[in-house]
């Protein structure tokens, strides 16, 4: 192979695992390069553990002579994992104030295109950035290639061995500076998107490789029928492995064998909660027979697929086909789709009989049937032996890569640049974190990772096997292994057991405990922004697709919810936040009452279920415990009674701040809050079953204020223009301009304690002819210009 001189003169030092640092840990690189040198990849240094693997320090002769330091602390580079902004694809080091110029190991993609011809890994980079420029863009001739450039550098994927705050099994957990890191080398590649301007490209991360890498056929050996995995002696830790184009499916068996034996109960915690709400009944594939079975067994276990169906219509469970599905090798015809063929392919080769998919195993023209099953989703995934994750395809045609000939392409190869270490590329490379949107990169761009339904899939299922285009992993609370390298290795210098390192999804501790009862604030927030942003082809499903994890909220923490919002913090919840895209979401909900009968109603607007947007309830938002306004919220029982929800009296009062004196206006607006609410003072329009499903009641201040549409939506009363910030932007119509606007009092401005003085929010509202006021917006006036108002007026508000 031959490289450019470029190429040539970069710095590929940074691959492989740097052991925990000590005192002890004092390399003289220089007098042991030689031995380095010499020895084959896969031994420990001379100098014992606590040692860096100076094999790793891939250094090129002219880095020979660096200062010993600065290759000792090569993981403080960068802790944790790759940049979570894909526009922030440079450090300030390899760039200056100057947009165009280049930093030392930045160089212009056109150059690298041109030597594409000569030197092997500019081909390389080339052949990446032709597929990904044409996927994104249709070709390559879209893009400005005088700017377009390509950065070398080393990155800190991961800290291993260091534990999680919250984890018992760490509990004792060494210091930080004891912790091992995993090196990978990226180069980025970047370029301005024709349509917005915004700088994005596509990422090569590569991986230290032994000059002959182990395949997964050399890593399985046959134990009682069961695969297990061997590791040949000279196998280092996260080292490259070659994967075979057709998928040896005896490693995920492996995998399944070895989470089970090595973490037992601990990648299991959640089960008895899940157990709670177990069906009765449930429908599942026989995987042996090739057919549906209704099972009623209390123990049986099955694998559950999440997929993306797509716009491909396909066959799907009715009332009619029920009976044929249940005849043995009814689901060996050819017009099951791919991925249902290959998941069932997938759970016979794991040695379990049963598969769940939603497609075949609800009756999908049965409300009843579907009514019944969505309160039981939780169970079904986090039941589930293991969840098979097709995060590859964008219908169910697609397929799971590698289960049938000719679905993967990409041949992996060892590469050397001249005086460096050898690697290879990693195969659809996931970030830490990116499987539940915390950072960008491959999974966040997927189809998959955009459907609503998908996210409580992912959310409650405790281990997965994830297929990627080019790639499968497997993810559980302890452990993530992958199929192009060595991360189950036995010998891991910085752990005597096979939990190697934390899964990516739940990388920020929060997904450690994320159903304990004392971090449900946070948790409910975090996974409805992510949620929120999420896509659903029938808006009917708004709430059904988050009904799992709500079910597990309720389990867990004991908390109730009206319409997606936590009772107890309903007049905080009230006033969730939103981006500017935000419209109302069509269709209808549908309610099971208590004698079993289906109803479908609008969504209430003043749920955030009721919106197409993003919920931003993490990076707007305060606190559900903050202090609320005071006011008593009321809603009406199917048995036609008025129900009051308390709030709770548990409040996070306003903080301190060092910068500035926070300002209490007295709450001149407030009534009677307490004042009787009576079935009778709700408009007969209203007492409908359909009509007070959603129906929310409670006293409170109202007043009409003048909205200018055509000035940024800024408030008016009598000439004054109002001190305003809005949390959710109002829809306009054309032509709008300066109109008076009903506005009401739903509770105070979550992050108040940032402002100056306290403020209100209100929400815009509008009439409806039945007496009811729908949500249009939300803004936040400070309290004492709300005081002010001369025609402000207490009343009781019907709100749907």
């Amino acid at each position: 192979m031959k490289y450019c001189s470029w190429c040539t003169e970069r710095d590929w030092r940074s691959l492989g695992y740097f052991a925990p640092r000590s005192p002890a840990a004092s390399v003289k690189l220089d007098d042991e390069w030689n031995e380095v040198e010499d020895r084959e990849a896969g031994t420990r240094d001379k100098d014992g553990p606590g040692t860096p693997l100076v094999e790793d320090l891939t250094i090129n002769d002219s880095k020979e002579n660096e200062d010993e330091r600065e290759l000792v602390d090569l993981s403080h580079e960068q802790e944790g994992c790759e940049d979570s902004d894909p526009n922030d694809k440079y450090d300030d080091d390899d760039y200056d104030s100057d947009p165009d110029a280049l930093g030392e190991n930045e160089r212009l993609l056109l150059e690298t295109l041109e030597s594409a011809a000569t030197c092997h890994l500019c081909q390389l980079v080339a052949t990446t950035f032709t597929t990904w420029a044409t996927r994104h863009f249709g070709s390559v001739d879209r893009i400005d290639m005088s700017k377009a450039k390509m950065l070398v550098r080393g990155i800190s994927v991961y800290r291993l061995g260091q534990g999680m705050p919250n984890d018992e099994d760490y509990a004792d957990a060494v210091a930080e500076e004891d912790a091992g890191d995993l090196f990978h080398t990226k180069i980025g590649i970047t370029v301005i998107h024709p349509d917005t301007g915004v700088w994005e490209g596509p990422d090569i991360t590569f991986r230290k490789s032994m000059a002959t890498p182990p395949t997964v056929k050399d890593m399985l050996v046959d134990s009682g029928g069961y695969p297990l995995l061997h590791w040949p002696p000279e196998t280092e830790p996260y080292t490259a492995r070659a994967r075979p184009l057709l998928a040896d499916l005896r490693l995920l068996q492996a995998w399944d064998c070895l989470c089970s034996s090595s973490h037992g109960d601990k990648c299991r915690q959640t089960k008895h909660v899940h157990e709670r709400h177990r069906p009765h009944m449930i429908r599942l594939i026989d995987v042996e027979r090739n057919c549906l079975v209704e099972v009623y067994d209390q123990t049986v276990t099955w694998v559950a697929l999440s997929y993306v169906w797509g716009t491909k219509r396909f066959r799907t469970l009715q009332k009619d086909s029920l009976s044929h599905f249940q005849q043995p090798g009814a689901l060996r015809a050819e017009w099951v789709p791919d991925t249902i063929s290959d998941a069932i392919e997938v759970t016979r080769s794991i040695g379990q009989k049963f598969l769940w998919t939603d497609s075949l195993c609800i009756i999908q023209d049965s409300p009843e049937d579907v009514m019944g099953f969505i309160p039981c989703m939780g169970a079904i995934y986090g039941l589930s032996s293991v969840t098979i994750i097709n995060a590859a395809g964008d219908n169910a045609f697609s397929g799971l890569p590698g289960v049938r000939p000719d679905t993967r392409s990409e041949v992996q190869e060892v590469l050397q640049v001249e005086g460096a270490r050898r690697m290879m590329k990693s195969l659809d490379e996931l970030s830490a974190g990116e499987t539940v949107g915390f950072t960008y990169g491959w999974i966040t761009a997927s189809k998959w990772f955009t459907r609503g339904w998908t996210f409580q899939e992912a959310i409650l299922s405790e281990r997965w096997i994830m297929f990627t285009p080019e790639n499968i992993y497997w993810e559980c609370k302890k452990a993530t292994w992958r199929e192009d390298a060595c991360w189950e290795v036995e010998a891991s210098p910085d752990a005597a057991t096979t939990t190697l390192f934390y899964d990516p999804s739940f990388y920020d501790p929060i997904f450690q405990d994320l159903w304990k009862t004392s971090g449900f604030d946070r948790a409910y927030r975090y996974l409805v922004e992510s949620y929120s942003s999420r896509l659903l082809t029938y808006g009917g499903d708004g709430l059904n697709a988050f009904e799992g994890v709500l079910n597990m909220f309720r389990a867990t923490s004991g908390i109730g919810f009206f319409w997606g919002l936590p009772r107890p913090y309903l007049g905080v919840a009230l006033t969730w936040p939103s981006d500017h895209k935000c419209k109302r979401r069509q269709g209808k909900a549908s309610i099971q009452l208590g004698d079993g009968s289906i109803i479908t109603v609008e969504f209430p607007t003043w749920a955030w279920a009721a919106w197409e947007t993003n919920v931003l309830l993490v990076q707007r938002f305060g606190y559900l415990n903050a202090e609320h306004a005071g006011l008593e919220y009321y809603s009406i029982s199917e048995a036609m009674e008025v129900v009051h929800i308390p709030q709770t009296t548990e409040m996070r009062l306003r903080e301190g701040n060092t910068y500035h004196t926070h300002t209490r206006a007295e709450p001149m607006w407030r009534g009677d809050t307490l004042a009787k609410v009576g079935i009778t003072d709700i408009p007969a329009s209203l007492r409908t079953l359909e009509g007070r499903a959603g129906l929310l009641v409670f006293w409170t201040s109202c007043a009409k204020l003048e909205v200018d549409y055509e000035d940024q939506n800024s408030i008016w009363y009598n000439g004054m223009k109002l001190e305003v910030s809005w949390d959710q932007e109002p829809e306009i119509s054309a032509g709008q301009q300066r109109l008076s606007e009903e506005f009401v009092v739903v509770g105070r401005h979550s992050l108040e304690r940032g402002w100056d003085r306290s403020a209100l929010s209100v929400l815009l509202t509008e009439k409806q002819a039945s007496g009811a006021r729908t949500r249009r917006g939300l803004a936040n006036i400070p309290e004492e210009e709300w005081n002010r108002l001369k025609n402000r007026r207490w009343e009781l508000v019907s709100l749907t």
